[in-house]
Formats: C-alpha cells, sequence, structure tokens
C-alpha cells in the first residue's frame, strides 16, 4: 500500500485489529494498485489515526460512564 502512514501510532495488537477492520471494509477493486476506498483512505491521515487509537483505547471510560451516569 502506497500513501499511508509510515509509522502506526498504536500497538501491535491495535494494528492487527486495524488491519482486519480495514480489510472486512475495503471496497477496492481487485486490480487497483493503490487502495482508493474510505476505509484505506483513513490511514492516509496521522490525525484521524491518533483520534481512533485514543478513543479505542478510552472507549471503557465512555462506555461506563454512558450506563452508570456517573463520572469518574
Amino acid at each position: 500500500m502506497s500513501n499511508v502512514i509510515g509509522v502506526f501510532p498504536g500497538s501491535q495488537r491495535e494494528s492487527m485489529r486495524l488491519q482486519e477492520a480495514i480489510r472486512r471494509n475495503c471496497m477496492c477493486p481487485p486490480e487497483s494498485i493503490d487502495p482508493v476506498c474510505s476505509a484505506h483512505d483513513l490511514l492516509r491521515d496521522v490525525n484521524v489515526m491518533a483520534h481512533l487509537i485514543f478513543v479505542y483505547r478510552r472507549r471503557q471510560n465512555y462506555v461506563r460512564v454512558e450506563h452508570s451516569g456517573k463520572v469518574r
């Protein structure tokens, strides 16, 4: 894949989960040399990737607050 970020800002496990999510949502034509779908396009924006990692790591806090109504 060209035109993707050079260093993934997350852990190896997060990288594997992201790769699986990209595979599930990829709509690139099979013969495409350069990914063009929106799933692959996310990989081109370092800010988006950093935000996704931030939210992924804090999702349990969001879920807990949503269900309990209490902010810790």
